[in-house]
């Protein structure tokens, strides 16, 4: 005989959207978005002048030409735009015990390295990997996710200090790494939350980087400071921010500071600072913006010389002389629930000097903008 038929019964003890899996005493959320996205292929200007020992110019290329070791076109104007087709998928179950809550989250999604999915196409598919895999129980959590340094939401922690900006589009410039870890996370009384956590990098040696966050938020904003030691570098990344809620207006502060240049923790640069901001006019409509400097940029002109279409024979590994600024302006629509709109601008600027194995310096001056415009529909 047919077995009795079991129905699928809410389960609201973690928020909306969770259900008993049948049979058991497990909740799980399934969630996730579809975003089809528009890339402007950033338009750039690259110029490089190069000076001997005495200071004396002795080659500029704008277009092409030799300059000193270099040899190659330079990357100018350009134009197009990249298309990309992404989804996610998350499959979050929770349960109680005796030690807390036991979680497992796997999130899928497409290709990793581009915004929303890889640039595909038409007779291509798209491909779907494991983004994101943690285990929790209680405070404790072990798996893959963002690296405590940049993100604490993966882990169900304090959102203060996420990412660098408001829109849909995209974030603004901020450090993104994911990390194989294992951690542990405290809420307090008044607001105040803190976490620990041992990642691995991408650098050679074994030894786990050692990582520790603290934020307190309050109904006017709140304030968070985050350092990682990095074993392989032998170095330290720090950064700290404030944010202010006003009314309608949100307004974040971020800075960030590396000890050598080898450190994995930072922006790119010795140091940097960076402004956002959120204006909510509406529900439905809100405008963004952002103004980051980074200062001592930590660049490989080989790197560079690659991106400008240049040889890097007898350049060095890693120079940090230079500095560079990004602006960023954008807009936030949602026109009926779930279906979110964004499109923003970002304006680069970068201006770095490095000697090549003959001695001559050369000063690299490059500015791009970068458009992007993304639907996505969440679920």
């Amino acid at each position: 005989e047919p077995e009795p038929m079991e129905y699928v019964r809410i389960c609201d003890a973690y928020g909306a959207g969770y259900f008993y899996i049948p049979g058991t005493e497990t909740c799980l959320r399934v969630s996730g978005w579809v975003r089809y996205q528009i890339d402007g292929v950033p338009s750039r200007d690259v110029t490089v002048t190069a000076t001997d020992a005495s200071g004396a110019v002795v080659g500029t290329a704008t277009a092409a030409g030799t300059v000193g070791l270099l040899t190659g076109t330079l990357t100018g104007e350009s134009d197009g735009w990249n298309k990309y087709t992404g989804a996610q998928l998350n499959f979050d179950a929770r349960s109680e015990t005796e030690y807390g809550t036991l979680r497992g989250w796997v999130q899928l999604e497409t290709g990793p390295g581009t915004p929303g999915g890889q640039n595909r196409s038409a007779s291509s598919d798209i491909d779907i990997a494991i983004n994101r895999a943690v285990i929790q129980l209680g405070g404790i959590w072990m798996g893959f996710a963002d690296s405590l340094f940049s993100s604490s939401s993966n882990i169900g922690g304090s959102s203060l200090g996420n990412y660098g900006g408001f829109t849909y589009a995209d974030t603004f410039g901020y450090h993104y790494e994911q990390r194989h870890q294992i951690g542990y996370q405290f809420s307090g009384s008044n607001g105040f939350w803190g976490a620990v956590s041992l990642e691995h990098d991408t650098n050679e040696d074994y030894m786990p980087d050692v990582v520790g966050k603290v934020a307190w938020s309050q109904g006017w904003g709140g304030v968070w400071l985050a350092a990682a030691y990095d074993e392989s570098a032998e170095g330290v990344g720090i950064r700290g921010g404030v944010q202010g809620n006003f009314g309608a207006l949100t307004a974040r502060l971020d800075g960030y500071w590396q000890s050598d240049e080898l450190v994995s923790y930072g922006r790119g640069s010795r140091w940097a600072v960076q402004g956002t901001a959120l204006y909510q006019i509406n529900p439905q409509f809100g405008l963004a913006a952002g103004l980051e400097y980074r200062g001592d940029l930590v660049y490989s002109p080989a790197v560079l010389a690659d991106a400008a279409g240049l040889p890097t024979a007898g350049l060095p590994t890693i120079d940090s002389d230079g500095h560079g600024w990004a602006a960023q302006i954008g807009m936030n629509w949602q026109p009926v629930q779930n279906f979110q709109v964004g499109a923003d601008v970002i304006y680069n600027k970068e201006e770095v000097s490095f000697t090549d194995t003959a001695g001559t310096t050369y000063d690299l001056d490059q500015d791009y903008t970068t458009f992007r415009l993304r639907f996505q529909r969440n679920f």
